[in-house]
């Protein structure tokens, strides 16, 4: 009975646009690291499927490929659809960091920054202006947030997976932060 749930909530992940995102289905200790597992190791096959599903199956490295979108099948489809239609030579995307953002992509995404608030968008703001994560304090020096402010909207935005941390540095990742400068 458990594991028929379980399955059925992986299976959900992995057709989910926030299937990078973080849950818990179990207040057991560890089970939430055997769930990540599991999650991340469907992700990588259904990934690759859906590359090999798109007629992309010749790319050297797809795992670059899917590290680029975060494993995001959503992305990823979408991505591949628009190197699929234009005949774009997937393996010259990878030599230079070419972040692709389609149309359809591109409205998902201004879906969810119009649900974000005027400081987490000024944090995001902030972040796709930097090179490297950085800390608290580095986005401190800004002075046109408050420090309080600054720390609910990382909470914020952390929580609904629209930044990473990592230790205690903080990112955008590489698709949102295109789409940012962009704007």
């Amino acid at each position: 009975m458990v594991m028929r749930k379980r399955d059925r909530i992986l299976a959900l992940l992995n057709t989910s646009r926030n299937s990078d995102c973080r849950i818990a289905i179990s207040p057991l200790e560890g089970e939430f690291c055997n769930l990540k597992r599991k999650v991340d190791s469907y992700a990588r096959i259904s990934n690759a499927e859906i590359l090999r599903l798109k007629g992309l199956a010749e790319i050297d490295n797809c795992e670059a490929l899917i590290h680029r979108y975060q494993g995001n099948p959503f992305w990823l489809k979408r991505v591949a659809t628009l190197i699929q239609e234009l005949g774009i030579g997937a393996n010259d995307l990878l030599i230079d960091d070419t972040i692709l953002l389609p149309e359809d992509l591109k409205d998902v995404l201004q879906q969810q920054y119009d649900r974000t608030c005027e400081i987490e968008k000024q944090v995001m703001s902030l972040l796709a202006t930097e090179n490297q994560p950085v800390n608290v304090a580095t986005l401190l020096q800004n002075r046109q947030i408050s420090s309080s402010d600054l720390l609910n909207a990382l909470q914020s935005l952390s929580r609904r997976c629209l930044i990473e941390k990592q230790e205690s540095l903080y990112t955008l990742p590489p698709v949102l932060k295109q789409y940012i400068k962009g704007l």
